[in-house]
């Protein structure tokens, strides 16, 4: 599996992050990463780039240098498999990534909490959930960390790394925030509102800013 390293510590929780700081630049709003063209370029399938409306098959010519947009498939990239080997009728064959580490709260601790998603996963958690209009506070920072993550595996691989996501350090706390606002809150909106209050509603604005273009 994949890891995310090097120690960042607050009074919660525990994110390892490599050292060096991450490119900020490009940065795809969660309405971008919502849509058709923006999930061919994570879904996990290397034949489908710039997809515009879900068909399988690229269209156009798209300039993936002019609007920064990593040319390998995300998860590929930077996910992990499951399981290593899958029995076919043929014999054993490699499968592909299929899923994304989103946390992992210590990677020297396999007890920690972590958080992997599929691509379907992830790309709900960029919709906000299936309840438009309805969204409870949970649901918008899954949002905003869906988006912060895919923003920071594009501009991990425009600057020309294959291998651990770069987050970038300003956003770190924020994005802690978030993931443990997901991990610890429980109950309705009502009963979010007081952690939203305290600690959510910041790292919302903070990764929402970034989402938006930094």
């Amino acid at each position: 599996m994949r890891r995310l390293y090097v120690v960042v510590v607050s009074t919660s929780l525990m994110l390892v992050v490599p050292m060096q700081l991450a490119s900020a630049d490009s940065q795809g709003t969660s309405s971008f990463w919502q849509s058709k063209l923006a999930e061919s370029l994570y879904n996990g399938n290397p034949d489908d780039q710039g997809d515009a409306n879900g068909d399988g098959i690229p269209d156009g010519d798209k300039d993936f240098y002019a609007e920064m947009w990593c040319e390998d498939d995300l998860l590929l990239t930077f996910g992990f498999v499951t399981d290593t080997e899958e029995q076919h009728d043929d014999g054993v064959e490699e499968v592909l990534p299929d899923r994304f580490l989103v946390w992992d709260a210590d990677g020297l601790d396999p007890e920690s909490d972590e958080i992997t998603l599929t691509f379907e996963e992830l790309s709900t958690w960029v919709k906000g959930g299936e309840r438009r209009g309805q969204r409870d506070f949970i649901e918008i920072l899954q949002r905003d960390v869906a988006a912060t993550y895919l923003n920071t595996l594009n501009n991990t691989c425009l600057s020309g790394s294959h291998d651990d996501p770069v987050f970038d350090l300003e956003i770190i706390d924020s994005y802690e925030d978030a993931i443990s606002f997901i991990l610890s809150v429980d109950g309705g909106k009502k009963q979010q509102k007081s952690a939203w209050e305290d600690f959510g509603w910041d790292a919302h604005a903070e990764l929402a800013a970034y989402n938006e273009g930094g």
